[in-house]
């Protein structure tokens, strides 16, 4: 780790070194989600079928994700420590051993391509759907070793501090996707689309991997993984990165719940709640964007024992994070109908999603503490509490709720659901978030 570098971590002002890191992280998660959301609304113009189809592959998309995730949060956060503490060497070998298994996981992915129609019908999709989501996946399958490594290596040049160069090549990935993705659709159709996200996912992983080639990078990709000593460190990046497993795999398991808990009110509810979840995605992503910008400021601090920093560090994020929800929050809260308004003009899906998007406001001023403890205590290394956490708000709450509230209320339980799951998510965070400030960080028997 340069001096420079470790000097900004350690000793530069909080806020300053805070926004640093974090706004890059938001914008490039910001970016992720306007393209994401641009796929769904071009794939729309094809059709019932072929919106459908995107729809199946979602639970795919979400287990590529989660694999990038996961290797990649659960190596950073031991990176970031490991430099904390000058171990290059160490911090080497555990970004080495999050790629190259992040890599062969995306391989494995791809060659489920042969079995790709019985897993699709494994997914929902029927004789209708099923050519669509065939055309869809192809591409898709395809793109999983450069979506897996991608996303693992911005979480590892994140840990080092390089959230700007992240930005930028991920903002410059999902505009060539903007670009592409109307442009192969007329020639391929909905196929086009998914060769539109390989070629950015393509372009995205060439951007990460140009600053180790140039060694531009205190870490290096080396082949590690090969010595006994690499592979020993494999147990600690899956612990270390399960709450990013549990977060991303829950969420793809209640988006279906819910789904099909709208379903018994007619697809206008399911188009409702799915315009209000968008909505709702885009503050949740700033937030999570605001707290993983965080986490390498924790690790750092953390490692050389700088219990004040962390507890400076968290409490400024916390209180300028939820500031920012409660501002978005009366947006969203005030401005529902105009938001709605540029998905659906029917009043029965609006109706539908402007109860469930106010229900969400009302709650989302509450997310910060949520984020904030959950990341806390993934960027101290004590995993089996942030694995807890960051199965909360979707497994322990909400999965339990969209099976008990809509039987009681009918549609209104269906669009109440996540709010009332996000504040007792929220009633759990708050003596973590004690702990977390008052003793957790002291283990390290800090400077103070």
């Amino acid at each position: 780790m340069s001096k420079d570098t470790h000097e900004t971590m350690t000793q530069g002002p909080i806020p300053r070194v805070l926004l640093s890191l974090a706004l890059p992280t938001m914008a490039s998660m910001l970016m992720t989600s306007i393209y994401q959301i641009a796929d769904t609304f071009y794939v729309a113009s094809l059709g019932t079928q072929a919106t459908a189809a995107v729809g199946i592959t979602f639970a795919l998309t979400s287990l590529i994700q989660a694999v990038g995730f996961t290797l990649g949060m659960g190596g950073g956060s031991l990176i970031s420590l490991s430099l904390g503490k000058q171990e290059k060497e160490r911090a080497s070998q555990i970004a080495s051993t999050s790629f190259y298994l992040a890599l062969l996981l995306g391989i494995g992915i791809a060659l489920a391509l042969g079995a790709r129609d019985p897993i699709l019908t494994l997914l929902g999709a029927d004789d209708q759907i099923l050519p669509y989501a065939r055309d869809y996946s192809f591409f898709l399958f395809l793109s999983a070793p450069l979506f897996t490594s991608s996303l693992c290596l911005s979480h590892l040049l994140r840990s080092e501090g390089h959230t700007g160069y992240v930005m930028r090549a991920i903002v410059s990935s999902g505009l060539l996707s903007l670009v592409l993705s109307p442009l192969l659709m007329r020639f391929l159709g909905i196929q086009g689309i998914s060769l539109a996200t390989l070629l950015s996912q393509l372009l995205c992983l060439c951007l990460l991997l140009y600053p180790f080639f140039r060694k531009k990078t205190v870490l290096s990709l080396r082949l590690f993984p090969l010595r006994a000593s690499s592979l020993r460190l494999l147990p600690s990046i899956l612990f270390n990165g399960l709450p990013s497993l549990l977060r991303q795999g829950l969420a793809a398991v209640s988006a279906a719940l819910l789904s099909r808990a709208a379903t018994a009110y007619g697809a206008g509810a399911v188009a409702g709640m799915s315009i209000a979840g968008k909505i709702f995605m885009i503050v949740l992503t700033l937030m999570l964007g605001y707290g993983q910008g965080l986490q390498p400021l924790l690790g750092y601090n953390y490692a050389q024992g700088l219990t004040r920093r962390v507890r400076g560090a968290a409490l400024f994020c916390l209180w300028t994070g939820t500031a920012g929800l409660v501002l978005l929050a009366a947006v969203c809260f005030l401005q529902a109908p105009f938001l709605i308004s540029l998905f659906s003009t029917e009043e029965e899906v609006q109706g539908i999603a402007l109860l469930a998007l106010r229900a969400g406001a009302l709650t989302m001023p509450l997310l910060g503490i949520c984020t904030i403890v959950n990341l806390g205590f993934q960027a101290i290394k004590r995993p089996v509490i942030a694995t807890f956490l960051a199965s909360a708000r979707q497994g322990l709450f909400f999965i339990p709720l969209i099976f008990l509230l809509p039987p009681a209320l009918g549609l209104l339980g269906v669009q109440i659901a996540q709010a009332v799951a996000d504040a007792a998510t929220f009633v759990l965070s708050v003596p973590f978030l004690l702990y977390f400030l008052r003793k957790a960080v002291d283990k390290k028997n800090g400077k103070g």
